[in-house]
């Protein structure tokens, strides 16, 4: 090799070692070069995901590093995650994460100049197809009721309920000797019993079964198993109480007020909680009792003429909905040595679920918004051309669930404009969804086509 060779050889070892060193140099500074060779701070992604191990493609490619790229034996190294991905240029990009068995998650982000865009809590959900678990045989669904610690669900029908336990998968239907006439469905505060129809169920291996006391009119009736297996119930303005251990034992009759009747009870927090309607006035109040000496403490009157009942049990605040009117009052007891009531009202209600008493996840009549107790304040996540019948918080309050007559979505709250939203089941109908209490499966009532009966099915979410 003679000496021009190896001046143009040495010449272009330098340029080449000199580029690349200017190369590494700028981008270890934090910039990139852009359209045109213009020198551009750059950002980056830093990328969590669980499970971990997911690919990462920017718009539609295996990401991979400029190193990597040029390394013969890197070549076919691709980023997973957890990853961060540095030295990018300014401006959007699709973001896709893979992994197989799972759902895809895709969405558009932004890397500003010098800043780090995070997805540290990006959740793939397996991708699964529901489990058969039982068969409901021509009976139409008349209540779905979650016991208040979220580990049993009871479904009543026209002439059985059927207990699902939502840890072991265990499904128990007992059939009742004659028809059902009611469609009271209750749990007990302890979930050891269970009122289904006109039978109170004791829940242990033997699941006894009993008539309710004749004297207990059909719909009129609460359930507390906190003090020797009381039944409440009621007849105008008389409040009953009832100990179902002692069927000898009378009942104790409490009155609340001549011109007062009672239009529902919630047992908790050692008081019992009525809702009576004043005759005159047309008017309801909200009358707080002590279960012990049962004499009222408080009362409030709730800001509207309507029919009103009690939902979210499992909540500090109380929780009442004006069915008519399609609005939710939460309202929260005076603190010692006040007697002022804190009243939330929150319009366009359907159903709604707590998060540590700190959020509401609210679905109206075609919307889902969350409520901030903190700022009060209403955000809309998103709007569905169906009906919402169920919502639910993930178990690391990243993700909620919500669910249509026909589709159960996971949709992401990562404060962005844009969010992902995945559908984890489709069905001809859905009647009812629940989660597990550890969060990681979901159980629905459903049918795959008009043909169909309705089954109870189990899907995991989580792994």
């Amino acid at each position: 090799m003679d000496k021009k060779i190896r001046l143009i050889l040495l010449i272009v070892f330098i340029l080449l070692f000199v580029s690349i060193s200017a190369v590494t140099l700028i981008y270890s500074f934090g910039y990139t070069l852009s359209n045109g060779l213009r020198l551009q701070k750059s950002g980056m992604f830093d990328i969590k995901t669980t499970p971990r191990g997911a690919q990462i493609l920017l718009n539609g490619k295996p990401y991979q590093s400029f190193l990597e790229k040029i390394n013969p034996s890197t070549k076919n190294n691709f980023a997973t995650s957890p990853v961060k991905i540095s030295g990018l240029t300014p401006g959007e990009y699709t973001v896709a994460i893979k992994l197989n068995g799972y759902h895809n998650w895709e969405k558009k982000l932004f890397i500003n100049p010098g800043e780090t865009t995070y997805l540290e809590n990006v959740r793939l959900f397996p991708q699964e197809s529901p489990k058969e678990l039982y068969q409901i045989n021509n009976q139409n669904i008349i209540s779905v009721a979650l016991s208040l610690d979220k580990k049993r669900m009871a479904i009543l029908t026209e002439s059985s309920v059927v207990i699902i336990d939502l840890k072991t998968q265990a499904v128990k239907q007992i059939d009742f000797d004659a028809t059902n006439d009611s469609k009271k469905l209750l749990w007990g505060n302890n979930d050891s019993l269970l009122i289904a129809g006109n039978n109170l169920i004791e829940i242990n291996s033997d699941f006894k079964i009993k008539k309710l006391p004749s004297a207990i009119k059909k719909e009129q009736f609460s359930l507390s198993s906190d003090y020797d297996n009381n039944i409440y119930y009621w007849d105008q303005n008389i409040f009953y109480i009832k100990n179902i251990s002692k069927e000898s034992a009378a009942e104790e009759k409490i009155i609340v007020g001549q011109d007062l009747a009672i239009s529902d009870v919630l047992i908790k927090n050692n008081r019992f909680y009525l809702l009576a309607k004043n005759k005159q006035s047309n008017k309801t109040s909200l009358i707080i009792s002590d279960i012990k000496d049962k004499k009222t403490s408080s009362s409030v009157d709730l800001p509207a003429i309507s029919d009103y009942s009690f939902i979210n049990q499992d909540n500090t605040w109380i929780n009442i909905k004006d069915e008519k009117n399609k609005i939710a009052y939460l309202i929260e007891e005076p603190r010692l040595f006040s007697n002022e009531f804190k009243i939330k009202k929150i319009e366009n209600y359907q159903l709604g679920a707590w998060l540590k008493d700190k959020k509401m996840l609210i679905a109206g009549d075609f919307d889902l918004k969350i409520w901030s107790r903190n700022d009060d304040t209403e955000n809309l996540l998103t709007r569905t051309s169906q009906p919402i019948i169920y919502t639910a918080w993930s178990n690391d309050d990243n993700y909620i669930l919500y669910s249509t007559n026909k589709t159960v979505y996971s949709f992401e709250l990562d404060n962005r404009d844009s969010h992902s939203q995945i559908e984890l089941i489709n069905m001809f109908s859905l009647k009812v969804t629940e989660t597990s209490p550890d969060g990681k499966m979901l159980y629905f009532v459903g049918k795959q086509s008009d043909k169909d009966n309705y089954k109870i099915y189990s899907l995991k979410i989580i792994d």
